[in-house]
């Protein structure tokens, strides 16, 4: 039988204590990757968004015109400038040899985009460069229509990869074994950012004394395919204004982090 005093004590115990929640650190609201992560994520999440319902043929086409953007942006880069139109009739062998006919005073006709805009290039643009910046929009579009391809499966995949690219790696398999192994033990955090970090890490171990070179963003694109993004559109990254380009390259860490993934948003 309950007495009246019993029930005054079981009303008067003591509540449990509330949970204490702890403050957010000033790091969980502004760190640094915070913003270009967000943005870096939007855009391409925007991008992707953008195919889901579109015919073919329309994905087909936006392949290609950012395949060859990004050869474009890769040649302004490397201080040469092309519009991504002439870029595409050189592919397609619609346009002959820019240093022959800059000999013989026919250059605007062999780039008639920048004709008809009124741009002519600063220099004649080298046949080397220019191949290399075509080699990189094909395999860019790879990433996407080959779904069977696996850039970055192995040491030897790796290689015939970069040598397809015209870039090909320093050192035995044993090193690119283990930048593979590297970037496995990844497997936590924001893809985007373990993606820039490979990249990165890639060109410390080739010890490139370019902080952008155009090997560690193709792989960098390659591991974007591999975490399961970028099957219609591969990952860009040249596409950027070439300002972004300019200012990764004066920067580190994290800040470098934070401008890569500037450049892809």
């Amino acid at each position: 039988m309950t007495t009246a005093s019993d029930t005054d004590s079981a009303d008067c115990l003591p509540l449990a204590p509330m949970p204490r929640h702890r403050a957010p650190a000033a790091d969980d609201t502004d760190h640094p990757l915070l913003a270009p992560l967000a943005e870096a994520q939007d855009a391409v999440a925007r991008l992707e968004a953008s195919v889901v319902t579109a015919s073919p043929g329309v994905i087909e086409g936006l392949r290609a015109r950012v395949a060859f953007r990004e050869a474009a942006g890769w040649l302004g880069h490397s201080h040469t400038w092309l519009h991504p139109r002439d870029l595409a009739l050189t592919d397609a062998g619609l346009t002959g040899a820019y240093t022959a006919a800059a000999l013989s005073g026919r250059l605007g006709a062999e780039l008639p985009t920048m004709t008809a805009q009124g741009v002519k290039p600063d220099v004649v643009p080298f046949e080397d460069a220019v191949g290399a910046a075509l080699r990189l929009a094909r395999l860019w579009r790879r990433l996407a229509e080959y779904r069977t391809w696996r850039p970055i499966g192995n040491a030897a995949a790796v290689r015939e990869t970069l040598a397809s690219l015209g870039w090909p790696a320093a050192g035995d398999d044993d090193a690119i074994t283990a930048w593979l192994m590297s970037v496995s033990a990844r497997d936590r955090g924001p893809a985007l950012i373990r993606t820039a970090r490979g990249a990165r890490d890639w060109m410390n171990r080739q010890s490139h004394a370019d902080p952008l070179s155009a090997d560690g963003v193709f792989l960098a694109a390659c591991l974007w395919r591999q975490a399961g993004f970028g099957r219609d559109v591969p990952l860009p990254f040249w596409s950027a204004p070439a300002q972004l380009h300019h200012r990764l390259t004066l920067q580190v860490g994290t800040a470098w982090l934070a401008a890569f993934l500037a450049c892809v948003g």
